[in-house]
């Protein structure tokens, strides 16, 4: 991708943010072309994170969130919205409405942009109600309308993706699609965070990660030095053995005690 003399790098850096007892003194910065998993049990804050991040929860928020250098607390919604992006876990709908008019109430272009269409398999979909679609295929329609929303700044590479376990309901096609739609985007430039149950997919995809526990941050950084059998232990309070096959290929494997 070629960038432009305005091209803008996307970054977003906490500094002791907190949040009521949700959050604790969390400092991390996500730089432009990097993609984090946040890891961690559940209840350990990972949505709360992605929330403040996306400058959706300012109440009773503390310590600061600065995207491209600017408190988030400067932006308004409207200009938030056109930048940086939130997947939410639960989405409803209470309208009868086609997937088609649905995404195109989030894109002024008039085709779904065939890079999106392709990789999460909207064709068939799009003149369906999405009232009438399984979760799995639901959770397809709303990362499309997602990308769609801030789809100007995916393209100049200045997207921020905030994603809350974009692979629940997803078939495991569908979630290597999925992955590999994001690693492009990421190649481009743009930022992409996301709450992940899956460690293996983590290590695999994710070029950092964050370790969640109890509100608190106990690991950051680049994924194979963060995803260790003793911070995942601590973190998933789950033993972990990390195995090498013949090729070198790796993987990580819970190890269930068994009383």
């Amino acid at each position: 991708m070629t960038m432009n003399p305005s091209y803008k790098p996307p970054c977003l850096a906490l500094e002791n943010v907190q949040c009521d007892n949700r959050l604790q003194d969390i400092s991390f910065t996500v730089r432009s072309g990097q993609c984090v998993h946040v890891v961690g049990e559940n209840g350990a804050g990972k949505t709360t994170l992605l929330l403040a991040m996306a400058g959706l929860l300012n109440n009773g928020t503390e310590g600061q969130i600065k995207l491209n250098n600017v408190d988030l607390r400067q932006y308004s919604l409207a200009q938030l919205a056109t930048s940086r992006c939130f997947l939410s876990q639960q989405v409803s709908c209470q309208f009868d409405l086609t997937v088609a008019e649905i995404l195109h109430f989030y894109t002024e272009v008039a085709r779904i942009p065939a890079e999106i269409e392709d990789a999460l398999e909207l064709s068939p979909l799009l003149a369906q109600s999405l009232l009438q679609l399984s979760g799995g295929e639901q959770q397809r329609v709303h990362i499309a309308r997602c990308l769609l929303q801030i789809w100007p700044a995916i393209q100049r590479g200045e997207g921020v993706l905030l994603l809350d376990e974009p692979l629940q309901s997803l078939d495991v096609a569908h979630q290597q699609c999925l992955l590999q739609l994001l690693s492009r985007l990421v190649a481009q430039g743009n930022v992409v965070v996301m709450s992940c149950h899956d460690v293996n997919t983590s290590y695999h995809h994710a070029s950092h990660v964050a370790l969640l526990l109890n509100g608190q941050m106990i690991a950051s950084g680049q994924s194979k030095s963060v995803l260790t059998p003793n911070n995942l232990k601590t973190t998933l309070k789950c033993d972990f053995h990390l195995i090498y096959s013949e090729n070198a290929y790796e993987f990580l494997l819970p190890v269930v005690n068994k009383p």
